[in-house]
C-alpha cells in the first residue's frame, strides 16, 4: 500500500501532516491529510479529469444491476433532475455505496450478538447511507456478508432541530467524566471505542452523563 497508494497520492499533490494509532489497533495506521477530505478528494479529482475515459455523473441514482449469463454487464441509472433513466455498460462492475447506518431497522437486524442491544439508537450517519446499494446486489443474486461488524459510537446527543428525534449529534468533552444513572463512572472516557460502546450497553437505559465543570465547559464540543 505504500508504492500503491502513499506514494500515488503524495505525486498526485495529496499532503499528509500525522499519523495517529486509534483506539484498538495495533500500530498506528490512521493518516491525516492537510485540509482533511478536501485535501484528499480534490486531487484525485483533479488527476481524474485528465483523463477522457473517467466520467462522473451528478445527481444520479443506481436503480438496477444489469444481469446478463449469470455476470452484471452494466447498471441501470436515472438522472435525478430530469427523471430519465438510461443503462451504463461495463466490462466490470464495482458496487461502493458505502453503509446502512442510517437504516436503524438493518443495523439492529445485523446487531453484533455478543452486544446487549440498545433500547435507543440514534442515527448519526449520511441520510444516504441507507443501505440500497445492498439491495442491488442481492437482487442481483449477489452475497452480502458480515454485517454485524458494525462501528457504532457511544457520543449521540439528541439532534434538538429533528423533530422526528430520531438523528443524532456527535456530542464530547475531553475535560467531563460519563456517569451513569446511579451517578456512577463505568468506563474509560476515551479509550476504546469498542470497550466504551460495551460498558455503555451495560449500564442502566443504556444512557450516561458527561459531567463537566466551568473551567472544563470550554472543551464541549458538538
Amino acid at each position: 500500500s505504500r508504492e500503491w497508494l502513499y506514494d500515488w497520492l503524495t505525486d498526485l499533490g495529496v499532503s499528509f501532516e500525522n499519523l495517529a494509532r486509534p483506539a484498538g489497533n495495533s500500530v498506528p495506521r490512521l493518516h491525516l491529510t492537510r485540509a482533511k477530505g478536501l485535501g484528499l478528494v480534490e486531487p484525485i479529482y483533479r488527476a481524474c479529469l485528465r483523463h477522457p475515459n473517467i466520467q462522473f455523473r451528478w445527481a444520479t441514482m443506481a436503480e438496477d444491476l444489469i444481469v446478463s449469463n449469470d455476470r452484471v454487464t452494466g447498471v441501470t441509472v436515472r438522472d435525478l433532475r430530469r427523471g430519465t433513466p438510461h443503462d451504463l455498460r461495463a466490462r466490470n462492475v464495482i458496487v461502493a455505496t458505502g453503509g446502512f447506518q442510517s437504516n436503524l431497522r438493518t443495523v439492529l437486524a445485523n446487531w453484533p450478538s455478543e452486544l446487549p442491544r440498545p433500547s435507543r439508537l440514534l442515527v448519526g450517519a449520511a441520510r444516504s447511507a441507507t443501505g440500497s446499494g445492498h439491495e442491488l446486489v442481492r437482487e442481483a443474486n449477489g452475497r452480502v456478508s458480515r454485517l454485524d461488524h458494525q462501528w457504532n459510537y457511544v457520543l449521540g446527543l439528541p439532534d434538538p432541530r429533528d423533530p422526528s428525534g430520531t438523528r443524532g449529534l456527535a456530542a464530547f468533552n475531553f475535560n467531563g467524566i460519563w456517569v451513569n444513572a446511579e451517578g456512577k463512572r463505568f468506563t474509560q472516557e476515551f479509550g476504546d471505542n469498542k470497550v466504551a460502546l460495551r460498558a455503555l450497553l451495560s449500564q442502566p437505559g443504556g444512557t450516561y452523563w458527561s459531567v463537566f465543570d466551568e473551567n472544563g465547559k470550554d472543551g464541549f464540543s458538538i
